[in-house]
């Protein structure tokens, strides 16, 4: 046992202390920070007929903002990007003010595209489908100087819009692609939300074209986005017939619906053509064949069913690899611990899990009889304790919700994780407070054990007394101990639900605009 004398305590409620700053004239700053002032400060403008307010505040910036064009390549379109006194039939100047005036000033340098929509496309909304029609025509007209795009909506049928004018059309100097659904995998695995039922069943064909895969197809395919690097998609609609990016660096695929998942033979075809360039795999129950990927050193895995990871091995070879991740993606059922024993299995077998040095769980629950291991040689290891015996290179691992089979593979022996140096665990309840308590004494007090350069704890709402007696404690085995908690405003309140939960597992702009914007960078009124 050691004494937390030796050990770095660091205690965080979640309160921001400020801090002293130097004043710097503006005409110093450096253009990075220039710009991120620069956006915060122009957008959701008072009154649209006058979006700059910026420009009321100096002459030096007056000039700063009408003389360097990066400044206005970071373009945020959301629910209030239309004006409400414009009108759609005026064309894009009229309905988008800002959104023109960024397109004009930013010269022809290539831009970077935010779209957050939330809400149902409906006549009541300040974002119709007239207005997502004209905001189409617009991206069409920029693919061209499009280099970033990310989409947040929780509408189907707004991305499918939105993206609409992007079908088929070339877009040389985009790298990044990123979509995500926020309203999560209930909604698209049919799980209730039957009001998003016909939202849900909008197509779209974003990013492909064609319905096969001849040669002559992919060879436009690769024409498409020749310098796509990085694609992120989450449960989002994606028709993969024609979409064949040569060099991608980043593929992550997560919580797509089945349907919408490439097939077997698309993402061999994916894969192949990115083979030499790919670092960063992640999969949701994708099945593919025979595929080595020499370069790939992270790989994240989401699955709902056991035969979901069993089609990936052992056709799937990863010799570099270095970081694994592993995601429950259907959290509140009460089967998927069944598929955990087969999934991790063929991770186990096909994975090279020796040499790992990052892991991260989500929400794997283990299945054993009573939860508990099997004493040391009484037999044959559960998966999960075979699993982890495997481990022997790894220096982080990342836990959110971990159950006790999980920390009792830790505290098996000595011999599990010798190489763990930074362990961080969340929790989603305030019941997981004594199964963290027991682990911590439990690791504490074995003998031989090696005491863990950082131990870093995220928990919900603690009562600050409580959560500092967690960590203030004699047993210790991390050097530096970091505590991350939401103060809880009703103590009494919260230590009798703890006391109650403690025993539970728990439509068309005028083209000579959009031309007009891009043809020349003007000058502002001096006004």
């Amino acid at each position: 046992m050691s004494s937390n004398t030796n050990a770095d305590i660091d205690i965080s409620s979640g309160s921001l202390q400020p801090k002293s700053q130097n004043v710097v004239p503006i005409n110093q700053l450096p253009l990075e920070l220039l710009q991120s002032i620069f956006e915060l400060a122009s957008l959701s403008p008072v009154d649209p007929a006058t979006p700059w307010r910026l420009l009321l505040v100096c002459k030096f910036w007056r000039v700063i903002v009408t003389s360097f064009p990066l400044l206005w390549t970071n373009i945020a379109i959301g629910n209030g990007s239309p004006n409400p006194d414009g009108f759609v039939d005026m064309g894009a100047r009229s309905i988008f003010p800002v959104l023109m005036s960024y397109l004009r000033f930013s010269s022809l340098l290539p831009v970077n595209i935010s779209v957050s929509i939330r809400g149902m496309p409906r006549h009541h909304s300040p974002l119709t489908r007239a207005h997502a029609g004209v905001l189409s025509h617009i991206l069409r007209r920029l693919s061209h100087r499009i280099r970033t795009m990310t989409f947040t909506f929780d509408s189907w049928e707004f991305y499918g819009l939105l993206t609409e004018g992007l079908t088929h059309v070339q877009m040389p100097v985009l790298i990044q692609w990123t979509a995500e659904y926020v309203n999560g995998p209930l909604v698209i695995f049919n799980e209730g939300f039957c009001a998003k039922n016909l939202d849900c069943r909008f197509e779209s064909t974003v990013l492909t074209a064609g319905t096969g895969r001849p040669h002559e197809l992919v060879s436009r395919g690769i024409a498409l986005y020749p310098n796509l690097w990085y694609l992120h998609l989450t449960s989002t609609p994606m028709s993969w017939d024609m979409f064949c990016p040569p060099n991608l660096i980043e593929l992550h695929i997560h919580d797509l619906p089945p349907r919408y998942r490439p097939d077997a033979i698309q993402l061999a075809q994916i894969l192949e053509l990115s083979r030499d360039t790919l670092q960063i795999l992640e999969l949701s129950g994708s099945i593919f064949q025979d595929s080595a990927l020499e370069n790939v050193h992270t790989l994240k895995l989401g699955f709902s069913l056991a035969e979901e990871l069993g089609g990936l091995f052992p056709e799937l070879k990863v010799p570099a690899l270095r970081s694994l991740e592993v995601n429950n993606l259907d959290r509140k059922s009460t089967w998927f611990d069944l598929a955990v024993t087969p999934a991790f299995q063929a991770l186990a077998m096909f994975l090279p899990l020796h040499q790992l040095k990052h892991l991260r769980l989500d929400c794997i629950t283990f299945h054993l009889p009573s939860n508990h291991l099997p004493n040391p040689g009484s037999g044959q290891d559960p998966v999960s304790l075979a699993f982890f015996k495997q481990l022997t290179s790894l220096t982080s691992l990342s836990l959110y919700s971990p159950d006790v089979v999980t920390f009792g593979c830790m505290n098996y022996s000595p011999d599990i994780l010798p190489a763990l140096q930074t362990l961080k665990i969340s929790t989603p309840g305030v019941n997981y407070y004594e199964y963290i308590l027991s682990f911590w004494q439990e690791r504490a007090r074995m003998p031989a054990f090696r005491m863990l350069e950082h131990l870093e704890l995220t928990l919900p709402m603690c009562a600050e007394g409580r959560a500092e007696e967690f960590v203030l404690r004699k047993e210790v085995f991390a050097k530096r101990v970091v505590l991350d908690y939401q103060p809880d405003m009703h103590r009494s309140a919260w230590m009798l639900q703890d006391a109650e939960m403690g025993g539970d597992d728990v439509d068309e702009m005028d083209n000579a605009e959009i031309d007009e914007s891009e043809d020349g960078s003007g000058e502002m009124d001096e006004d």
